[in-house]
């Protein structure tokens, strides 16, 4: 973990206050107070207990206002990006910081950033450095409810496979992840910006560390291929299970099979002893959305999923 200042700030004397001060920016917390610094030491203790290599830049805007930039990168060569509140002149110098910090993360293929829509500034810097705006997530929230989980219906051949993740059926998932990219109204724009191994080492790690388990992973097919697939993760800190992934291939739908996908993550939170189910949706999956609100599902907020991303095939940083 490192935090550089830029010549002449106003820094810290030691590195764990660096990364303290940097923290604190980021939270958007400007004082000195206890609060502020416990709040900081939260942030840094979660990132390492979530196993999270965390490199953070600061520097001063014109005003002598201090700023910060920070990349948590996990597994599947991704890097979560985060930025202190910011003003619309701090456009220019927060880009410049984030393409030192994001072009030296050697490893990374994907870096992500999550800006709430209507912070213009910190959009402008984050295009500014090279990101994309891929689309506009609406994040969802259910209740965990015991249900009878059906059988997903025959497509065509008259019967479906049901299988748990395991080494063995990695391939399976793979192609029914794949499979259902094909005509999908779900961030459209990622597809094919990174390789299908790396995509899957991303969803096991999403929640954190025992956030997976592989029952909680399953993959439907039949002998003509895959049908669906469904990768829950049960947030370990909280009373939650997330809905890392959830895809039907297309040939499958119309057929109901997301709504009785969806279920089962509702059967397996209450089951798990969870109290709800999150997930997240591009807002412009108008079916998918209906299907969730139709569930009981309601939204709790909006943001922008931006990514600068390493083409394939090249060395170097993303």
């Amino acid at each position: 973990m490192e935090a550089s200042p830029a010549p002449g700030s106003r820094s810290p004397r030691t590195e764990r206050e660096r990364r303290r001060a940097a923290a604190v920016l980021l939270l958007g917390r400007a004082g000195r107070d206890r609060e502020s610094r416990s709040a900081a030491e939260r942030f840094l203790a979660y990132a390492e207990g979530q196993r999270l290599a965390v490199s953070l830049r600061t520097a001063d805007a014109a005003d002598g206002r201090p700023l910060a930039v920070a990349a948590l990168a996990g597994p599947g060569r991704a890097a979560m990006v985060l930025v202190s509140p910011m003003r619309g002149p701090d456009a220019g110098p927060v880009a410049r910081m984030l393409d030192d910090l994001v072009g030296g993360l050697g490893g990374v293929r994907v870096a992500q950033a999550l800006p709430e829509p209507e912070r213009d500034a910190e959009r402008a810097a984050l295009a500014g450095a090279g990101f994309e705006t891929l689309a506009t997530l609406v994040y969802l929230e259910g209740a965990a409810e015991p249900a009878r989980e059906d059988p997903l219906p025959g497509v065509g051949a008259g019967w479906v496979q049901e299988q748990p993740w395991s080494p063995a059926a990695s391939g399976r998932f793979a192609a029914a992840i794949e499979c259902s990219y094909a005509g999908t109204l779900d961030c459209p724009g990622l597809i094919g910006r990174r390789p299908i191994e790396e995509v899957i080492e991303g969803h096991r790690g999403a929640g954190g560390p025992g956030a997976f388990a592989a029952r909680r992973w399953r993959v439907w097919s039949d002998p003509a291929g895959p049908v669906a697939v469904l990768l829950l993760a049960r947030l370990p800190q909280e009373p939650t299970l997330e809905v890392v992934y959830l895809g039907v291939a297309p040939r499958a739908r119309g057929r109901g099979i997301g709504r009785l996908l969806l279920r089962r993550a509702q059967a397996e939170a209450a089951r798990s002893g969870a109290e709800r189910v999150v997930l997240a949706a591009d807002a412009a999956n108008r079916p998918a959305l209906r299907v969730y609100r139709s569930a009981g599902f309601r939204s709790v907020q909006r943001r922008l999923a931006m990514a600068r991303f390493r083409p394939l095939g090249a060395e170097g940083a993303a």
